[in-house]
């Protein structure tokens, strides 16, 4: 067995999660679908549960991974203090859009689903530690460039914009009475004043 085989049927968890929810996980239907055999899900997950703990541990990571990878580059191409906050006001004002929605929802289902599971949530606090490791090495160059206050947390930063980030569905359920964009405007105003003074 390869860790291609233990990607198809990962592949396949995940698509079936995302058509269907947990619930539309069967062992049988992934590993035949997968043209793999039944034993091949149990000796790379465990059980059923590991499977699902590691396809929703996945979504969440590829998530995010996409999400922070590009900010990050993008962070580092600007050249001074003033293109700094001319790019993050666009980029908060992208991912504040609606056409990321999406995106926050599926974190937020995947948060949901860590809740009685510990392996999923060592897996998804692996993957953030890492990323705001990676994040913190970013802000203190830029603070250290003189792009930001001097008195900004580096280590608060990726931490912090992937709760506000995520944390936006909560203006997004149906039936929400907020105007989003006083909240968006109530956010770059905290932004600008944290980071910027």
């Amino acid at each position: 067995m390869s860790q291609e085989s233990a990607d198809k049927i990962l592949n396949a968890a995940i698509e079936m999660i995302e058509n269907g929810g947990e619930a539309a996980v069967r062992v049988n239907e992934l590993a035949q679908n997968a043209g793999l055999a039944v034993t091949a899900v149990y000796h790379y997950f465990g059980d059923r549960d590991g499977l699902i703990a590691a396809a929703q541990a996945a979504r969440y990571i590829r998530s995010a991974r996409d999400f922070m990878a590009s900010h990050m580059a993008d962070v580092r191409r600007c050249q001074s203090r003033d293109e700094l906050r001319v790019y993050v006001h666009a980029f908060l004002r992208e991912v504040f859009s609606s056409s990321r929605a999406d995106s926050r929802w599926l974190r937020v289902n995947v948060l949901g689903s860590a809740y009685a599971r510990p392996a999923l949530q060592r897996a998804i606090s692996d993957e953030q530690n890492s990323m705001f490791a990676e994040t913190e090495n970013l802000w203190t160059e830029i603070r250290d460039k003189g792009f930001i206050r001097q008195g900004v947390d580096p280590a608060a930063i990726g931490p912090w914009y992937l709760s506000v980030i995520t944390g936006r569905v909560i203006i997004e359920i149906p039936g929400t009475e907020v105007n989003p964009e006083a909240w968006n405007n109530l956010m770059l105003e905290v932004v600008d004043q944290y980071f910027f003074g």
